[in-house]
């Protein structure tokens, strides 16, 4: 939203909690976005904490004047992560409208699940693998339920669920799904799977396989060589599983699609690597960077010492 109101024509001040954009993703993800912000003159403050919002009265343009008063993230600072280290001397800054993004919460407070019968907890209604509720008559589906992801996509997976397995005696399982997600920054920021971080946390050793669009045809011919973009792969330590994928790039919301399926599908990515990609697409990234798996294992070849003993 930041870079969409910045294409506007908005001025527009990005203030985060943590130390660097996209903290869950992959650190070269964030780094991107940051670069992107930065060249479209977003204001990025760092390490910041809103400690308390006034307002006053609409002006004659029709927006109230808003003061947020914060510490940390600095007090004056540059575009796009040049802001930090503010400690904890407070600082104001004033805006005419702001958005706070802090996630969603189910809204179920007013659909009688009590008298249904039907089971919710703090994160939404408690269901089971087939998204059958506490009454096995009531069925949920998409951001009211406890622990799914909240994407619009997943929403309309869950509902494929629930009529199938609620109408036609089916057994799918919403636990089975494999979840991509999207970022619709420039450029886009797209994941499935694990990320290097998460994998750390899980305990899974990973190994990870990436090409940069710098190198891409597709990228070059567009004028996107340059925004930063990547793919990364992570497969399992000493095999060619896929566990996790991040593409950064325009249409990288496309290109996950196919490693989306690869991990759905159990597909190697030796196999990824093998199946040609029309050229030139920004796809191709994805070929080159499990390519690097299979150069990982080409033998060696002897040296000229070695071949003539």
């Amino acid at each position: 939203m930041a870079h969409a109101f910045s294409a506007f024509g908005s001025a527009v001040t990005v203030l985060a909690r943590s130390g660097r954009l996209l903290p869950r993703e992959h650190p070269k993800a964030g780094e991107a976005v940051a670069a992107a912000l930065r060249e479209a003159g977003v204001t990025v403050r760092y390490n910041a904490t809103v400690e308390r919002v006034a307002h006053t009265s609409p002006e004659a343009d029709g927006f109230p004047r808003i003061t947020l008063h914060a510490v940390g993230g600095g007090g004056g600072g540059e575009a796009a992560g040049e802001c930090d280290g503010g400690g904890e001397e407070g600082w104001a800054l004033e805006c005419d409208a702001l958005l706070v993004a802090t996630g969603r919460e189910p809204n179920t407070g007013d659909l009688g699940l009590d008298a249904a019968g039907v089971e919710a907890g703090e994160g939404g209604i408690l269901v089971d693998d087939l998204l059958a509720t506490s009454n096995p008559d009531v069925y949920a589906a998409g951001d009211v339920v406890s622990g799914t992801p909240r994407l619009t996509h997943v929403a309309g997976e869950h509902a494929k669920v629930a009529v199938e397995n609620a109408l036609f005696g089916g057994a799918w399982r919403h636990t089975s799904l494999v979840v991509p997600s999207v970022i619709y920054t420039e450029p886009e920021v797209a994941m499935v799977g694990m990320s290097l971080a998460a994998a750390r946390a899980a305990g899974v050793e990973v190994e990870e396989y990436s090409s940069a669009l710098a190198g891409n045809d597709r990228a070059i011919l567009e004028g996107e060589d340059e925004e930063g973009g990547f793919v990364s792969i992570l497969c399992r330590r000493g095999g060619d599983e896929i566990v996790g994928a991040t593409v950064v790039g325009s249409r990288a919301g496309e290109a996950i699609n196919e490693l989306t399926l690869a991990i759905h599908a159990k597909v190697g990515l030796a196999a990824v690597a093998r199946s040609i990609h029309p050229y030139p697409t920004t796809g191709e990234a994805v070929m080159q960077a499990a390519l690097g798996f299979v150069r990982a294992r080409w033998a060696t070849m002897p040296n000229g010492d070695e071949r003539d003993s």
